[in-house]
């Protein structure tokens, strides 16, 4: 089985559930229990895991760097490093507040199109951080449709479920992308060294 390490970034505005959504698609059981208290994330937040995911027809042994990032543009002398070498992009936003919606297209433009990643390698998630009853259907921008899209929340087993499903194959596309990288690095290396 081949194995790959991915950095992976969850952006998106400030108060739009980052690092809820982190620590569960991450596993992380550390998790404060009051969800109601806001803590905003400093800078950003590094959470490892390792997951066996399909890249193609290839089962792969993931090493994953979660990087739970700061919204607040107090942080944006840090965003260069964040960026440094991503594979994968989870953007988060809350669509029941409207700044937002218009907010995750400037996440979008401004951070992961400059990492020149398929759009396979991003996912976007329209996160309702309280679904009382069930999750409200929101579309994505038109701006942002060729991304995969999730309505989201994770106070519905249901949709948690169908969360880590889409979260295992988005992992799954960043593998792939990550062994052509590596091959394409070093068949470049080997012509370097023929010359």
């Amino acid at each position: 089985m081949d194995s790959v390490r991915a950095k992976v970034l969850v952006i998106g505005p400030k108060r739009s559930g980052k690092t809820r959504i982190a620590d569960f698609l991450a596993s992380h059981t550390d998790a404060p229990p009051n969800f109601e208290l806001y803590k905003p994330t400093r800078g950003a937040r590094i959470l490892e895991f390792e997951q066996t995911v399909q890249a193609g027809k290839k089962g792969v042994q993931m090493s994953v760097e979660l990087w739970d990032t700061s919204g607040d543009r107090q942080y944006e002398s840090c965003w260069p490093a964040i960026l440094r070498d991503a594979q994968g992009v989870v953007l988060v936003y809350d669509p029941t507040i409207k700044e937002q919606e218009k907010e995750i297209e400037v996440w979008y433009k401004s951070f992961a199109v400059s990492l020149g990643l398929k759009p396979e390698q991003h996912l976007l998630f329209a996160h309702q951080q309280s679904a009382v009853g069930r999750v409200q259907n929101y579309q994505a921008s038109r701006k942002l449709d060729q991304l995969r899209f999730m309505n989201t929340t994770l106070d519905s087993d249901d949709v948690s479920n169908d969360m880590k499903k889409v979260f295992t194959e988005f992992l799954g596309h960043v593998a792939a992308a990550a062994l052509d990288k590596g091959q394409a690095d070093l068949d470049a290396s080997l012509q370097l060294a023929e010359r």
